[in-house]
C-alpha cells in the first residue's frame, strides 16, 4: 500500500511527510528492532514521537497513519 495523501479523520496532508519519517527512523534506528510495549503508566519519549513532534504531526489519528502503515511497494 502507499500512505494516504491526506489523513481520513481530519483530512490534513501527510503523505508529503512520509518519506522523511521513514528516513528519520532508519537512521535513527539503524537495523535494530527494539520493541516497547506500552503498559500505559507512561508515554516513553522514543524516536517515533521525537520524529513526528518536528515533522508537526500532532492530532492523534495522524500519527496513527504513520504508525501502522505497512509499506508493501517493496514486496510487490
Amino acid at each position: 500500500m502507499i500512505i494516504p495523501i491526506r489523513c481520513f479523520s481530519c483530512n490534513n496532508v501527510i503523505a508529503d511527510k512520509w518519506n522523511k519519517y521513514k528516513q528519520q527512523v532508519k537512521k535513527i534506528r539503524g537495523s535494530s528492532e527494539e520493541r516497547f510495549y506500552m503498559d500505559g503508566s507512561q508515554i516513553p519519549q522514543t524516536p517515533e514521537l521525537t520524529i513526528m513532534n518536528s515533522l508537526g504531526l500532532k492530532r492523534p489519528c495522524c500519527r496513527k497513519q504513520f504508525l501502522t502503515h505497512v509499506d508493501l511497494m517493496d514486496k510487490i
